[in-house]
């Protein structure tokens, strides 16, 4: 099953956890990630399942974190051709 490594900003990622569906894939990999850094990220590993809970997540409730997710995704998309 391939992973996808995020980080997050530590605002971005206090709406998602508070916006998770409670026991989804994307809510545990947000309670699994990192203690935030000294410049506030958060680390986390994602199943392909949980990135897209939280893209819709982050559709809704955080722009900001749409745009930083999708931009690590593309990413690594980019690297693995």
């Amino acid at each position: 099953m391939a992973t996808y490594p995020l980080i997050l900003r530590g605002s971005h990622y206090t709406v998602l956890l508070k916006n998770a569906r409670p026991g989804s894939e994307s809510d545990a990999a947000l309670r699994k990630a990192s203690p935030p850094t000294l410049s506030n990220h958060h680390g986390l590993t994602c199943s392909a399942k949980a990135v897209k809970e939280l893209l819709v997540v982050a559709e809704q409730f955080c722009p900001d974190a749409l745009l930083d997710i999708s931009k690590q995704l593309q990413t690594q998309f980019d690297h693995e051709k």
